[in-house]
């Protein structure tokens, strides 16, 4: 089981609270998705669809000045399956990045393979 940890950082004016949350490593997450695919285990499956849902909603903006990374554009007909495996993938075919924050390679790999059009 990968662990969240919740980090609250709490400032003096009260309306200012952040959350940061750690997720999975990209090592780990890319270990969870791997063994996702093996259909008798379905709570990896979850793990791994969640956060990468989760990381592609925060990331639904699209480009922008200050994330100028989310530069992949996704279908209506993508599954969640497919960008499980497209994930796995570039982490196998890129190890180098396996100590790098996991939504940004999430987004390395999505923008290999989903790329905007121009």
């Amino acid at each position: 089981m990968l662990p969240i940890v919740l980090t609250f950082v709490l400032f003096a004016d009260p309306q200012w609270t952040p959350v940061i949350l750690y997720g999975p490593s990209t090592f780990d997450l890319t270990e969870t998705c791997r063994t996702s695919a093996h259909p008798d285990d379905a709570s990896q499956f979850i793990r791994c669809a969640n956060y990468i849902m989760g990381v592609v909603d925060a990331q639904a903006e699209g480009p922008t000045e200050k994330n100028p990374l989310n530069r992949y554009c996704l279908n209506n007909g993508i599954t969640t399956v497919q960008l499980s495996k497209v994930f796995v993938k570039y982490s196998d075919d890129h190890p180098e990045m396996m100590n790098k924050a996991t939504p940004f390679v999430l987004a390395r790999a999505f923008a290999k393979a989903f790329p905007c059009s121009r």
